[in-house]
């Protein structure tokens, strides 16, 4: 069943009120076409779709889970669900929040790259058989190639 058109709103103290003064409420969990998921509740013949407290808009639950938990803390634990307009939300999220953890894990890929890299580079150099060669050999064998340069350029 479709959420649409003029829909009656409920909200979670209003259930309560009506299952503490013994009224007998279904309940049925609908899958949004945005990824959300929100509670219809039936008390006698009248279906109310339950409401935030605060913004009178349509409860939307980013997880089953989540709506299933408020349904519980109701008193209600038996629900039907129907999933037939439910349609997965796109797997990248948008938004600054979801930029920012995108370039935090690309950061952490390009130390964990670079990590490899100098395992690799000091593996090579400890297995290299050519044998070893100072720091003082090596710093004089580059300022003499620096001096060669600077007098060719």
């Amino acid at each position: 069943m479709a959420l649409s058109g003029d829909l009656r709103l409920i909200n979670t103290k209003t259930v309560a009120e009506l299952l503490d003064a013994g009224a007998r409420a279904g309940a049925r969990v609908i899958g949004r076409a945005e990824g959300k998921w929100a509670v219809m509740i039936q008390v006698g013949n009248r279906e109310s779709v339950l409401a935030s407290q605060r913004s009178r808009q349509v409860r939307e639950f980013a997880r089953i889970e989540s709506a299933a938990a408020a349904l519980r803390e109701l008193g209600i634990v038996r629900f039907e669900v129907d999933g037939t307009e439910y349609r997965d939300r796109p797997a990248r999220a948008s938004g600054r929040r979801a930029e920012a953890a995108r370039q935090k894990m690309q950061g952490v890929h390009a130390r964990a790259a670079h990590s490899q890299w100098v395992r690799e580079r000091v593996e090579a150099s400890l297995t290299d058989p050519r044998p070893s060669v100072s720091n003082d050999t090596a710093t004089e064998r580059f300022a003499a190639l620096r001096d060669q340069i600077r007098q060719a350029g």
